[in-house]
């Protein structure tokens, strides 16, 4: 039986295909792909990234359907680098000297956690900033000149401009009062002060009118500036040049208010006082005198017309080196010495010598392994720096003379220096970071106000004139310093001492003069 029913037919409208996109110019440059290329030798070839070649281009992510054939357009070039496995954001910024989030802003197909890098494993990522480099732009600079004929007025003079006005500027859309002021070099306040009618802030420049850009003559001479004054109209003079009177000059005497010292008062002190204040009655007191040396004393007290030491230091007081006996005596050291100091890493004899008031012949004299030419000073040890007889040939009270080395020139500064310092400087120090005032004066055992006279364009308060590179001067030839100890140091005895016991054969030398005795958890080193 033959289907009589008629069969239904369904129509579907025919899909519109979308045209080719027109292809736009390209702003970079232009690349043939070649045969056997593919994403990733040209983005290394031709120093792109690999997620800016596919986004310059409109290309699927990960190189898929790359074409084969074809120019490519190449925008955002830069210089490249071609991801390892185990690379991080983090070592790939480090090994080229730039930080992570410059490595995420050049790279924007990374997350801001850098966690899809693993998925990059041979792609090129930018190392730097990728498209064309930034090229500063060049400004014509007129040349300044002083105007001394006003300019004619232009008809689009801009609304309150002074009238006064020696250069007028026509102003075109993307001028901004700070290129207007550099290019005709006149400042700013000179520029509002020309044209009232810009505000504080110049964001009320219009385009297409002209501003006035240079006074005539000069600006001070304006009203309502320090230099302009009301003209006046003065009658002839009379008189003969014989009838003035001749003019003389008297030199001003220089007077000194501050008073001299009192006899025996040091130099370098940081802070003096007045002997005058300390001159009161203490009759029917508990003071028994006026004086800070001797208070048993009635006789001790402050002379009025002189100024005493008060302060022989900066700020607070240094705080006293402890010279301990833990490093060993150096061989050689005379039996008969007084004290022994530990050297600072670095030092040379010169700076004992500078330190302690010594010359090379009593350091030799006092230390026979040192050697006179010094090449015996080790690190590590205790050195003598008084015996009996130090300072018998100086006259008492004068400071020792130092000086570097005999019949050698002073040493001469490494790094720039300022102006004032002394020239018969022996010792220099250059300024490292960290520094600051009281930590040179402590290395070198100076008082500030020693440091200030040695250097005097350093302030008071160490906040000017001290400088990071720069050499200070921390020892001169005519000046002794003394180190501040609260320990005089162990006196060599040079002898050996019978061994104790219990005690191992041959474990220590014939003439040894100390042993310790080793305790749970002691080790050699």
């Amino acid at each position: 039986m033959r289907d009589t029913k008629k069969r239904m037919l369904i129509r579907y409208p025919r899909p519109t295909i979308a045209a080719e996109p027109t292809p736009t110019a390209c702003s970079g440059k232009s690349y043939a792909i070649q045969a056997g290329d593919d994403c990733y030798s040209i983005s290394k070839s031709q120093g792109i990234g690999t997620g800016w070649l596919l986004d310059d281009n409109q290309l699927q992510a990960y190189c898929a359907e790359f074409p084969t054939s074809g120019n490519l357009c190449l925008t955002n070039t830069c210089r490249v680098y071609t991801v390892q496995t185990n690379d991080t954001c983090k070592s790939i910024a480090a090994a080229h000297n730039v930080t992570i989030p410059q490595v995420v802003a050049w790279n924007p197909v990374l997350d801001n956690s850098c966690f899809n890098l693993a998925k990059m494993n041979g792609s090129q990522v930018c190392i730097r900033s990728p498209g064309r480099p930034y090229v500063t732009p060049t400004v014509d600079l007129a040349a300044p000149t002083i105007a001394i004929t006003a300019a004619p007025v232009p008809t689009d003079v801009a609304s309150g401009v002074n009238p006064r006005c020696g250069k007028y500027y026509h102003v075109v859309t993307g001028d901004y009062c700070n290129m207007i002021v550099i290019k005709f070099h006149i400042t700013m306040d000179d520029f509002i002060f020309l044209n009232p009618a810009i505000n504080s802030n110049c964001t009320n420049l219009f385009a297409d009118e002209s501003y006035c850009v240079q006074a005539l003559g000069d600006i001070n001479t304006y009203s309502g500036r320090a230099g302009y004054s009301t003209p006046t109209t003065q009658g002839p003079v009379t008189g003969k040049y014989s009838d003035l009177p001749d003019a003389t000059y008297i030199s001003p005497t220089a007077t000194s208010t501050s008073k001299p010292f009192a006899n025996g008062t040091r130099t370098d002190c940081n802070n003096y006082f007045d002997g005058d204040v300390f001159q009161s009655d203490i009759t029917g007191t508990n003071w028994k005198s006026q004086c800070l040396g001797d208070t048993n004393s009635s006789t001790c007290s402050f002379q009025p017309g002189v100024q005493y030491c008060g302060k022989m230091y900066f700020g607070s007081a240094p705080v006293s080196i402890e010279i301990g006996p833990d490093l060993p005596i150096r061989d050689g050291a005379t039996p008969n010495c007084t004290r022994f100091v530990d050297i600072e890493e670095g030092w040379i004899c010169e700076d004992i010598l500078t330190v302690y008031g010594l010359t090379i012949a009593q350091f030799f004299a006092y230390n026979s392994a040192v050697k006179a030419d010094c090449s015996g000073l080790w690190l590590g040890y205790q050195y003598c720096i008084r015996a009996p007889g130090y300072g018998a040939s100086t006259t008492s009270g004068s400071p020792t003379s130092i000086t570097s080395d005999v019949g050698s020139p002073p040493p001469t500064p490494t790094s720039p220096v300022q102006t004032g310092q002394p020239s018969d400087c022996v010792k220099w120090y250059t300024i490292q970071s960290g520094d600051s005032c009281g930590s040179v004066e402590n290395a070198y055992f100076l008082t500030h106000a020693q440091f200030r006279a040695w250097n005097p364009s350093v302030s008071e308060d160490c906040s000017t004139g001290f400088w990071l590179g720069y050499d200070y001067c921390v020892g001169i030839a005519s000046a002794s310093t003394t180190r501040s100890s609260s320990s005089q140091g162990p006196t060599s005895t040079m002898a050996s001492v019978p061994a104790p016991t219990p005690n191992q054969a041959g474990n220590a030398i014939s003439n040894c003069n100390k042993y310790a005795a080793a305790q749970a958890g002691d080790y050699c080193s």
